[in-house]
């Protein structure tokens, strides 16, 4: 209650007083929806190509970037966090294509 979104500085105390179970939930939001999105994107392409699933990771990255600019979370969450978008993306292609070959 009181807490301002459009104030930079107190979204920053805000995600400076965040317990550890927040970010660690924060982080599993990141991995499923970059698995989820990297499988989509996947899908959506007939699974010809990894380039949708590894854009969909590219742009993730970006955006998370541009987060841990924005809201100044503890380094060690970005610095681990920050490379499950282009791995989870990975891995849903992945899963993606074995699904697709083995749906006949």
């Amino acid at each position: 209650p009181g807490l301002d979104i459009n104030d930079a500085g107190q979204v920053r105390q805000f995600a400076a007083s965040m317990p550890l179970e927040a970010l660690i939930l924060v982080a599993v939001g990141w991995i499923s929806g970059s698995m989820l999105g990297g499988f989509v994107a996947t899908r959506i392409a007939s699974g010809n190509s990894a380039a949708p699933a590894l854009v969909t990771g590219m742009l993730l990255t970006a955006l998370g970037s541009l987060n841990a600019w924005m809201i100044q979370n503890p380094l060690w969450f970005h610095v681990g966090g920050l490379p499950v978008f282009i791995l989870f993306a990975t891995i849903g292609d992945y899963l993606a294509r074995w699904r697709l070959r083995n749906s006949t």
